[in-house]
């Protein structure tokens, strides 16, 4: 049966997150505010009048199903041209279905689908230690810390070339309705615990048989890594800070390693090898730290595998027969992934 399931990527404090877009799960509340509603999952109420939502303005809440932590995401929608184009993909034949396709039709609906904002929720404990070791980006605002959690809001600046006038002009209103918003939150007591403490799924002991690119669009299999005794994989994204701040270090020290270790970057936020954007982008933050060793990119060959990772940078070493011979280091942390290489070569 064909289906149409639009999934677009958000990061999460470097986790790469995939929600589909669907019907929220809030509560109305009966107050004399009638346009208040109650996100308790993320100990969140806001007043959304129901105005904004013909406009195009969805509030959502998103919680163990999706990501490892609560969030609240704010986007706008217009409905005109993506249910234009969920028509049209519902019209095409099964046979004309293939990932390429899906792909296309996902493009072409997110030009009509922005993020206006992103509320990360975690306890205290979490905020500390993700603080300490340099995984929560710099641009995130914090706008409170109330019953045990830090609230963090990300409002990110959409591309709006591919919007008609119309669609702009309810893109500015809802966003404008969005900024003041954030300011006029209540915070309350987060009523659902239970994913609070996830199961995280443990880093397999193999790497998976992948067929990919790297940046130049130069076919890459597992037999990059049979090339050496062992490899230092540096999982990272574009959009991360501490990832892009030690990328310099990695350079200078890829440049150094002895003649059966290499280092390759894996590059966790690249939508494919025809993601033009993407690839540019970080072909300039290498160009930048004047990095070049190999980077690939981490396509639906990965997917499982990157189930593991919580957060990046994430570094491990893989043996030349593809078996991950370290224990993930997360966080950007250049003098332990050195340390973890020479343990690796002292043992052998």
């Amino acid at each position: 049966m064909k289906t149409f399931k639009l999934n677009f990527t958000k990061v999460l404090f470097n986790k790469v997150a995939i929600l589909s877009v669907a019907i929220a799960s809030f509560t109305f509340v009966g107050c004399k505010d009638k346009n208040l509603k109650t996100f308790s999952n993320c100990g969140i109420k806001m007043s959304i009048p129901a105005s904004y939502e013909e406009k195009g303005l969805i509030v959502e809440s998103y919680g163990s199903d999706v990501s490892a932590i609560p969030i609240l995401m704010a986007s706008f929608e217009y409905k005109p041209a993506t249910s234009a184009i969920m028509e049209e993909f519902n019209s095409l034949e099964d046979n004309a279905i293939t990932d390429e396709t899906i792909q296309e039709y996902n493009e072409r609906y997110l030009q009509h689908f922005k993020t206006l904002m992103m509320i990360y929720v975690l306890t205290k404990e979490d905020y500390t230690h993700y603080s300490g070791i340099g995984t929560i980006p710099n641009d995130l605002e914090k706008l409170a810390e109330k019953n045990n959690r830090v609230y963090l809001a990300d409002i990110p600046e959409e591309n709006t070339d591919d919007m008609s006038e119309e669609e702009i002009a309810l893109y500015q209103e809802c966003r404008n309705f969005i900024l003041s918003a954030k300011n006029k939150i209540t915070f309350t007591k987060v009523e659902d615990d239970s994913y609070q403490e996830p199961n995280y799924p443990e880093m397999e002991k193999t790497i998976p048989k992948f067929s990919t690119t790297d940046l130049d669009g130069t076919p890459v299999t597992n037999e990059l890594f049979a090339s050496k005794d062992v490899t230092i994989v540096n999982v990272w994204g574009t959009f991360c800070t501490p990832c892009i701040n030690e990328m310099p270090k990695l350079a200078d020290w890829s440049k150094k390693l002895p003649e059966n270790v290499q280092l390759i970057g894996l590059i966790c936020d690249i939508n494919g090898k025809d993601d033009a954007e993407g690839i540019k982008e970080a072909k300039d933050i290498l160009k930048g730290a004047d990095a070049n060793f190999t980077n690939i990119i981490a396509n639906g060959d990965w997917s499982k595998f990157m189930e593991a990772v919580m957060f990046i940078p994430t570094t491990f070493l893989v043996d030349k027969n593809g078996n991950v011979v370290s224990e993930p280091i997360t966080g950007a942390r250049v003098d332990d992934y050195k340390k973890a290489l020479d343990n690796y070569l002292n043992a052998k």
